[in-house]
Order: structure tokens, then C-alpha cells, then sequence
């Protein structure tokens, strides 16, 4: 499938009044059929009605209110000459009940050849095809990985780590042996992948476990675009949503993870629920269940991210720069990691300066800009410290003056006289005894 992107994601234009247009240009290299999809955005606060051209035909009525999310719309097969052709969105029509107005939003247009693209980002790494079992291990993109297996007689098999008595059984999302993305069983009654358990129940019950709104999802592309989180991911408040199948009420037991405590809720009502080392065990009716199960996110400090909210000390003259060891949800830990060359030094010559009365001087040394240390030598080879290079302030003594001494005792002796006199007057007129307690009339 041959893609021409338009500006990114989507590409989002607000109407205000019916015949309001917006076109995208794109080009085609070779003259051929092609299958032509356009993708386009839907959300409930959209309104109006868009009529879809392609090079001035009109190949589609579009009303783009509607549950959120990317939706493509077929035109069909149709031959394109090499050259630049054009899809124009033109309202015509709007809606009072429209929240946010008439809003056109156009991502992509895919144009299919029918022709391989070659082999293509998904690959079948494994098989497993004996008497018993046929699976694949599966690879996609760059670092994920899914186990699929069948099981063609009734007991316990196994293929690539992962061990059922059930039907048929899968593992998604695999990243160094992390089940990232989810895990299912049918008519099982125990799933392991390896030594990890990640399903029991006391009869045969089929279950499936999402882990799309408990779990950061993992870069699985070398391009440099961030992920993209669902609108509804809380990483506070992780979700993980269990879809079960029985034929009769089943005590089951899920791998959910360290975020307790976990509240499960099915159709509203909360379901009796026990917690123990990662593991949940919920009673669950007879029939198809849907069941939530709400945790509290817990911290594990295993993340070497080189982010500014992670950093510590940056680079200096000795090392990198210092991050502290995070969690998922970028809370910072108490444990350090360096990443990256340390800085070099740049060394000047610092030039001697005599000591005043005033201030410090120096002697001739070199100084690092970056990290300020001394040296003795412009390689930075011979360290200094700054007592090693400093000159004292010179010290000046202040001149003897007879006269200010003589004025000096003369004052202290007026003073020690004026204080006797004073103390005689009060004890004269009897505010004071000797004792120099004050009387009490």
C-alpha cells in the first residue's frame, strides 16, 4: 500500500458556512489501477455532512459525528495517471446539534497497487506443528513479539514458553519476555508462559486479558515519533479489562500485576475479589462477562530514561550526566545512572596578581572554565588547590597614639565616678538598701 501522509496524523479544517472547501494534493509516480481508501477522523463534537472529490469526482457523502476514532472510506479501484491528482472536502451541509462545530479531518490517502510491498515489517519467527500442537511465534515491528497456538488433542501442550490444557491459547506483546499487551485462553483450565502463571480456574472457562489501559505501551518502531496514549490511559489508575466465557459460574485466577489493591466490576456491580502476589481470583457468572478491574499504580524504579525530568547533575569535566533510575510513569527513584562523555576541560591562564590591604592576590596558575579547578600547567595534568596558589591580603597594623589611650582611661575613670555618685544619691534617699533589693513601700 502506497501512503501519502497529509501533514501528519490528521489534518483538521472548521467550516463556517456550507460550500466551504479544503483540497490535498498528492502525487502518483506511475499510471495504474489502484485501490483507493482515505482515512478520515470521527468524533462526537463534529457536525455537518462533507461531500469527498476525487479529481473533481464526487466518490463519497461523509457525516463525520460519530463515535471517536480513525475511519476509512473506501472509493474502489480506479486507474491514476503519473502526475498530481487532488481530494477536496467540500461541506455541504451543517447541524444545530453540532457541539463544536462543522469540522473535516482527513490523515491519509492509501492508494493499493495489489502488488507485494516484499516481505514487509511482520515476520513468522517460529513454528510449532507436531501431533499435538501447531503454533508460530510472530514478530512485528522492531522489538515486539505474539505466541499463537493450537492445540489438536486434550491435554496439556506447549510451544515457544507457552503451556495449556486449553483450545487454543496466546500471548501478545511480548518485549524480553513481558507480556506487554495481553494474554488468552479457550476452554482452559491453566496458561503459563514459562514459569509465569497467568490463568487457573476450576473449570473449563475461556479468558482474555487486556493490558491496553494498565500498561505504557512499548516503542515498537525505529521512527522517532513518540507514542501515541489513548485519550482514556491513566497510568495512576490502571485498567485492565478481562472478557470471560463459561458455560457455568467459574473461580478464575488472572496474572494482573503489582497495582493493588484492585477493585473488579462487572456490569457496575463489584465482584468479590482476593489478591496475592500478583494474582486475582474473582467468581464470575455463567455466560460472556466483561469485567473491569481498577488498580492503584505502584512505582518501579527500572527505568533508565535519559530525560530532563529524570536528570540529576549534568555533564561536568569528570563525568556524564547523572539521572536517577525511574518508574513508568517518570517519578524519579533514589538510584543513579550516567549516560554520555564527560565534558572536556577549558583551561585559561590566570595571571599573578599581588596581595593588597583589600583583597587576596595570586600567584600564576590555570583555571578550568567548566568546573573551576587549579592547575599548575595548561594540560590540566598538575592540580591545584586554592590555597596552593592564593597570596593573603597583607595585614596593616594600626599606629600607637598615647594622647587617644590618655582619653581613653579618662573617660572610664569620669564614668566610674558619675556611676558611684549615683548609687550614693539613691542609697541616701533610701530606694536601695545595701543588699540592693528595692523596699516594698
Amino acid at each position: 500500500v502506497l501512503s501519502v501522509t497529509i501533514g501528519g496524523p490528521l489534518v483538521m479544517f472548521r467550516a463556517g458556512e456550507v460550500g466551504d472547501w479544503i483540497s490535498f494534493p498528492f502525487e502518483v509516480a506511475k499510471t495504474q489501477e489502484y485501490g483507493v481508501t482515505i482515512e478520515v477522523g470521527r468524533t462526537m463534537e463534529y457536525g455537518g455532512t462533507w461531500n469527498l472529490y476525487l479529481d473533481g469526482e464526487l466518490i463519497n457523502i461523509y457525516e463525520p459525528n460519530g463515535p471517536t476514532g480513525i475511519i476509512t472510506i473506501d472509493a474502489g479501484k480506479r486507474v491514476l495517471e503519473a502526475g498530481q491528482h487532488e481530494l477536496k472536502a467540500v461541506m455541504s451541509g451543517t447541524t444545530e446539534s453540532a457541539y463544536n462545530g462543522t469540522i473535516m479531518s482527513v490523515g491519509s490517502i492509501l492508494l493499493d497497487t495489489g502488488e507485494s510491498m516484499g516481505e514487509g515489517i511482520v515476520k513468522v519467527t517460529d513454528t510449532y506443528d507436531t501431533e499435538d500442537v501447531l503454533g508460530a511465534a510472530i514478530s512485528y515491528g522492531t522489538v515486539l513479539n505474539d505466541v499463537v497456538l493450537f492445540n489438536r488433542g486434550t491435554g496439556t501442550v506447549s510451544a515457544g514458553k507457552l503451556t495449556t490444557d486449553g483450545k487454543q491459547a496466546s500471548v501478545l506483546g511480548l518485549y524480553n519476555d513481558e507480556i506487554s499487551e495481553g494474554y488468552a485462553a479457550t476452554n482452559a483450565t491453566s496458561l503459563k508462559y514459562g514459569d509465569l502463571v497467568l490463568m487457573t480456574a476450576n473449570g473449563p472457562a475461556s479468558v482474555a486479558v487486556d493490558y491496553t489501559f494498565a500498561k505504557m505501551p512499548i516503542k515498537n518502531t525505529d521512527d522517532e515519533k513518540e507514542i501515541e496514549l489513548h485519550e482514556d490511559f491513566d497510568i495512576e489508575n490502571p485498567v485492565i479489562n478481562v472478557s470471560t466465557s463459561t458455560e457455568e459460574a467459574r473461580e478464575i485466577t488472572i496474572l494482573v500485576g503489582i497495582d493493588a489493591p484492585y477493585v473488579a466490576t462487572l456490569n457496575g456491580e463489584t465482584l468479590e475479589s482476593t489478591y496475592v502476589d500478583g494474582m486475582l481470583t474473582l467468581t464470575v457468572p455463567a455466560g460472556d462477562n466483561n469485567i473491569e478491574i481498577k488498580g492503584k499504580h505502584q512505582c518501579v524504579f527500572d527505568q533508565k530514561a535519559p530525560h530532563v525530568l529524570n536528570i540529576k547533575e549534568w555533564a561536568n569535566c569528570e563525568h556524564g550526566n547523572i539521572y536517577y533510575v525511574s518508574c513508568v510513569c517518570q517519578k524519579n527513584g533514589t538510584e543513579l545512572f550516567e549516560m554520555g562523555e564527560p565534558r572536556k576541560h577549558k583551561i585559561t591562564a590566570v595571571e599573578a596578581k599581588e596581595a593588597t590591604e583589600f583583597e587576596d592576590g595570586c600567584i600564576a596558575h590555570f583555571a578550568c572554565k567548566n568546573c573551576g579547578k587549579l592547575f599548575a600547567d595548561k594540560d590540566g595534568e598538575q592540580e591545584q588547590k586554592a590555597e596552593d596558589v592564593r597570596l593573603p591580603m597583607l595585614v596593616v597594623e594600626a599606629p600607637h597614639n598615647d594622647l587617644l589611650w590618655v582619653v581613653w582611661a579618662c573617660a572610664g575613670t569620669a564614668a566610674v565616678v558619675v556611676i558611684a555618685a549615683v548609687l550614693y544619691i539613691l542609697k541616701r534617699k533610701g530606694i536601695i538598701f545595701s543588699t540592693g533589693k528595692a523596699k516594698n513601700e
